[in-house]
């Protein structure tokens, strides 16, 4: 399964922006979710997409949006796991948040793959074993 980062899903569904850096990855990851590729969201990206919708019409129709992909929730281990990134970022001077490490860890544990355009991501991949997906550019 790919997991999906909260900043992939705002580049592709609340941008819409053709002039993005990003279109042609926001392209091919339409084209994935078209072609029913197996595509996950870790919970706490659910939450974090969600946050900010000024009005409730808005909220229900992002949410009826994200209700076709399955939510990976959290375990403890991924908790655990999550803790030990943090810390050995922070040992080789990478400071990175500790909801981004619960999102590689959850990954990790489950020995999927993340797609996602946040560069904090490249620094968790290079002190443990999070495999990051690329999409065409």
């Amino acid at each position: 399964m790919i997991l999906v980062d909260t900043c992939v899903l705002s580049e592709a569904f609340r941008k819409m922006d053709k002039t993005s850096r990003y279109s042609k990855q926001i392209d091919s990851f339409k084209q994935m979710i078209m072609d029913d590729w197996p595509i996950g969201l870790p919970g706490i990206v659910l939450q974090e997409f969600l946050t900010g919708f000024k009005t409730e019409k808005k909220f229900e129709k992002a949410r009826n949006v994200l209700s076709g992909f399955p939510v990976v929730l959290a375990e403890s281990e991924d908790h655990v796991l999550a803790s030990r990134i943090r810390s050995m970022c922070l040992s080789k001077g990478i400071s990175v948040h500790g909801i981004d490490c619960l999102i590689a860890s959850t990954s990790i544990n489950r020995n999927y793959r993340l797609l996602t355009f946040d560069q904090d991501f490249q620094s968790i991949a290079r002190v443990c074993h999070l495999k990051l997906f690329q999409l065409d550019s």
